[in-house]
């Protein structure tokens, strides 16, 4: 906070930051639930596919929404890329819900830690998601 600017705003907002959680925590305890299901025999098959495209829609949204509101969504990209190949060993972590607190996080708090700021300047997530 400097004299000049006044207090900054963050990028998101608190009821902005709860939508979408709610919606990336959805879209996770769904995928809890579909490691359930899927050894239902028709039920889940049905299960799999719906949840694998209610995943991917979730993922654009949120994608599309912080890329509007101007945050570098690496972090939530390289999450959702790990949820999406499907590996069976962490496919039940939260892994969405994870990393989009982690992006809002750094998003509204960058100027005020130098640290996180250098840390998404690197480049790093960048880089890991492009080996994923």
């Amino acid at each position: 906070m400097s004299e000049e600017t006044g207090p900054q705003k963050p990028k998101v907002s608190l009821p902005e930051g709860i939508l979408m959680f709610l919606l990336v925590a959805t879209c996770d305890l769904l995928e809890i639930l579909n490691i359930f299901l899927v050894w239902i025999p028709v039920l889940g098959q049905i299960s799999f596919f719906a949840l694998f495209f209610w995943g991917f829609i979730t993922w654009i949204t949120v994608q599309i929404w912080l890329w509007f509101k101007g945050i570098k969504a690496w972090y939530f990209l390289a999450g959702n890329i790990l949820e999406e190949i499907g590996v069976v060993f962490i496919s039940w972590l939260p892994l969405r819900t994870v990393t989009l607190i982690i992006t809002i996080a750094i998003a509204n708090t960058a100027e005020k830690l130098p640290v996180l700021k250098k840390v998404q300047e690197s480049g790093i997530i960048k880089k890991a998601a492009k080996i994923v």
